[in-house]
């Protein structure tokens, strides 16, 4: 049975010092065209909250009203201005998109039984010339019982996120694999060893080890696999713009 909501709840308070929250986070600040960001289905708001920190004018959407209560706790203590939505990206209007350069789709759609619909909600309401990052769980292959548990419907491969993305009204720009480290160990826990990956290291009070292997692991990320684009990796990041109005997809 999934539980993502438990998930994130085991995760919350260690998210914001987490390796790979660090090290995507300064992947997708690198591919921003502004400075007004919309995170779709943002979760806890961490993202939200941190961007709003360096300056970043910066709205959270939020469906899960378990999340967004954790989101709303993540703000309360978070030092700097930002926006929170309890809505689906189906009941806002496009007026209240309008503002916004840059948004965000973080391992949000292989969480929905129909992810072009979502897909189709979302390109329709951004404003044209707007900029989607959107991370996919990668390699088809490797669906396992992580993915049952916090309730991926799927993985994608290069060849389905473009064509998803294709079909509606962007202009994809990239379609990139990233975390290539994560490759074997996932393979190894659900392919050989037949359970899943153990992330206790990313949750709860840290000892030493734990604290050091999350710095190298951060440093890795940041030097490597935000700098390198290797053929294969755990995630795919699309970069996608809405299309001027007239045209058609490309």
């Amino acid at each position: 049975m999934s539980d993502l909501v438990g998930f994130y709840e085991a995760h919350v308070d260690a998210e914001a010092t987490d390796f790979r929250f660090l090290a995507l986070k300064e992947h997708l600040a690198r591919r921003f065209q502004g400075r007004a960001v919309a995170d779709v289905g943002c979760g806890t708001g961490t993202l939200v909250r941190a961007l709003a920190l360096e300056g970043y004018t910066a709205l959270g959407i939020e469906p899960d009203p378990r999340l967004f209560a954790l989101a709303e706790k993540v703000r309360a203590g978070a030092g700097a201005e930002y926006t929170l939505l309890n809505a689906g990206i189906q009941d806002l209007g496009a007026e209240r998109l309008a503002p916004y350069t840059d948004f965000l789709l973080l391992d949000v759609l292989e969480h929905l039984p129909d992810d072009r619909a979502m897909l189709a909600h979302l390109a329709e309401r951004m404003p044209p010339g707007g900029k989607l990052l959107c991370l996919l769980p990668a390699l088809e292959s490797l669906y396992g019982e992580r993915d049952r548990t916090v309730g991926h419907f799927r993985r994608y491969s290069t060849a389905t996120a473009r064509r998803l993305f294709e079909a509606l009204p962007f202009r994809t720009v990239s379609v990139s694999h990233w975390n290539l480290l994560g490759v074997p160990i996932y393979w190894f826990f659900e392919k050989l060893a037949g359970r899943p990956v153990p992330e206790g290291f990313r949750q709860g009070t840290r000892s030493l080890p734990r604290r050091a292997l999350n710095a190298a692991l951060t440093a890795w990320f940041r030097a490597v696999e935000n700098r390198v684009r290797f053929p294969v990796g755990l995630s795919l990041l699309v970069e996608a713009v809405k299309q001027p109005l007239g045209r058609g997809a490309i």
